[in-house]
């Protein structure tokens, strides 16, 4: 039996070789078979059931981040506070996506009533700060005045609460599905 092998060792080699190259390109082959659909544009960084969250929305998120690494690190970063700013700027839009598209399903939205009641009765934290002193009180009548104001353009804050109220509202009614009240507790125990 040695014998045989030793006689056919160049044909042995050359079966193991051809079948490496033939595995490696069928290898290739079917990876192309199986490859994604590489027709989205490429300006789009994901795509989260069927919504495209685009390279100029993920960039700008980085470099809000990285603003925020670079206040906290006195105007530096390093290339792994880049990194990590990448990584959790594409989590935190996948996150948004997932959390509006849920708001969607469960019907969740704003009216502009309600964004009028949050800017006069509980304004977020940012929108206070321009009214605030060193001691923390905020100037209400300060901050009244400028809402109330017809040259101020409150459109982006609109915006932006338009997002946030849903999510909100989202959460608030997770949290609630989760509470369990003590009859349930009851009956399953």
């Amino acid at each position: 039996m040695m014998q045989f092998m030793r006689d056919r060792v160049k044909m042995i080699y050359w079966v193991v070789i051809l079948s490496f190259v033939l595995l490696m390109f069928l290898g290739w082959g079917v990876g192309d078979w199986q490859a994604p659909n590489r027709t989205a544009d490429p300006g789009t960084v994901a795509i989260v059931n069927g919504e495209e969250i685009s390279r100029a929305d993920w960039e700008q998120q980085v470099n809000s981040i990285l603003r925020t690494v670079r206040q906290r690190n006195g105007g530096t970063t390093t290339e792994s506070d880049n990194l990590r700013a990448r990584d959790q700027a594409y989590d935190e839009l996948v996150i948004e996506v997932l959390q509006r598209q849920e708001a969607d399903r469960r019907g969740i939205g704003v009216t502009d009533g309600e964004i009028d009641e949050v800017l006069q009765n509980d304004p977020p934290p940012y929108l206070l700060a321009p009214f605030t002193d060193e001691e923390g009180n905020v100037d209400y009548d300060a901050y009244y005045r400028q809402l109330n104001s017809p040259s101020t353009d409150w459109a982006r804050v609109h915006d932006e609460l338009r997002r946030a109220i849903p999510m909100s509202k989202l959460n608030q009614q997770i949290a609630g599905e989760a509470l369990v009240g003590e009859a349930e507790l009851r009956a399953v125990y």
